[in-house]
């Protein structure tokens, strides 16, 4: 579709991809940086767009919208955008805060990957999150799936977002606690989350899935359960604070790079 700039009410140029001519719908860039990188603060996301005398209604956000765009500290998101594209707040290092509508249905790989987010709430339609949405993000301690999402639950207000039909644990940040019933901790699930010292691993959990607590810098320990079958490549790699950890009998299968553990972080594997 063609593009063209509109203006924010903060008085920002910012590029819009029509998806549909009969629809009258925008998203949100069109695979590049939507806007000015040197951009700063806080930025709404229009709801509507004019061109050539027509409205279109903005229902996505384009992969790498805001790719990069360090300086912006806030973004409202509008109702009636469904989808975030992938990477399309990659890298916004300053971005503390963003409103996700209840019209949100799914949030593309890298999406937030390496904000400054200390929340997130994720609405109930949203069916669909892509891995390491939002990885690195260091200062996170709150995490919450609205009631009634049909695919994942923050159940006992764990601070995490687990896979409601799994039971695998998708992502998760430094003050979660790993609900009882939880199988599966699920790759790139704590990639990045260097805030985290410690964390228990309830009896229920049976895979660690690769780079599940990959880069866990603070991560001073940690202890798998007997039960546990399998641990998946690189997923204790750089847990720079990590000095051993206990691999239960249990363990029949542990992915390669887990040398990770022995050589780059000194961790000495305690077989039990």
């Amino acid at each position: 579709g063609d593009t063209f700039t509109a203006t924010t009410i903060e008085g920002v140029e910012m590029t819009f991809k029509i998806l549909n001519e009969v629809e009258k719908t925008v998203q949100v860039g069109s695979g590049s940086p939507a806007i000015d990188k040197s951009t700063e603060g806080v930025l709404t996301i229009p709801n509507n767009v004019d061109k050539d005398g027509r409205t279109y209604r903005v229902t996505g956000i384009g992969n790498d919208a805001f790719y990069t765009c360090q300086f912006l500290t806030s973004i409202t998101i509008p109702e009636g955008v469904t989808s975030i594209g992938r990477a399309a707040f990659y890298f916004c290092t300053y971005l503390t805060s963003v409103t996700i509508p209840e019209s949100m249905i799914s949030i593309g790989h890298y999406a937030f990957y390496h904000c400054d987010l200390a929340s997130i709430t994720i609405p109930k339609n949203v069916t669909s999150i892509g891995s390491d949405s939002f990885s690195y993000c260091s200062r996170l301690e709150s995490i919450t799936v609205a009631t009634g999402n049909s695919v994942y639950d923050s159940r006992d207000n764990c601070n995490a977002i687990i896979n409601t039909k799994t039971n695998t644990l998708f992502l998760g940040c430094k003050n979660t606690i790993i609900p009882n019933g939880v199988t599966t901790i699920g790759e790139y699930a704590f990639d990045g989350c260097s805030r985290m010292t410690s964390i228990t691993i309830p009896e229920s959990v049976k895979s660690i899935e690769e780079d599940a607590f990959h880069q866990c810098s603070s991560l001073s320990s940690i202890t798998l359960p007997e039960g546990v079958t399998s641990i998946g490549g690189s997923a204790f790699a750089w847990c720079s604070s990590l000095t051993s950890i206990n691999i239960p009998e249990s363990v029949t299968t542990i992915g390669e790079y887990n040398q990770e553990i022995k050589g780059e972080t000194n961790v000495e594997i305690i077989p039990v």
